[in-house]
């Protein structure tokens, strides 16, 4: 899954107002935190949690491990960002201060 379907399926829910005739209205700017839970060559599979938590529970996405632009290890951060501005969301690792 690319980074258009990755958002179209997970990261911009669509809601519908249904009194200005079915509008669909987009998030335009978030920030989503992951955890990696498992990888291979090919896929990752990371765990979103909401913040406050809510009781959907974590939301699990499955992307390809390629997309994340750092090296991928079970219990790394990943983030998920998208301003108004931005075309496409934005994958960052987090900075290893160690």
């Amino acid at each position: 899954m690319d980074w258009v379907g990755l958002e179209r399926t997970l990261l911009l829910p669509t809601f519908k107002s249904y009194i200005e005739g079915n509008t669909e209205m987009i998030l335009k700017s978030f920030v989503l935190v992951g955890v990696i839970v498992s990888h291979d060559d090919v896929l990752s599979t990371v765990e979103f949690n909401t913040n406050p938590a809510v009781n959907g529970g974590p939301a699990i996405a499955v992307m390809q491990t390629s997309a994340i632009p750092c090296d991928v290890e079970v219990g790394k951060k990943i983030y998920v960002v998208k301003d108004e501005k931005m075309e496409h969301a934005q994958i960052t690792c987090e900075v290893d201060t160690q």
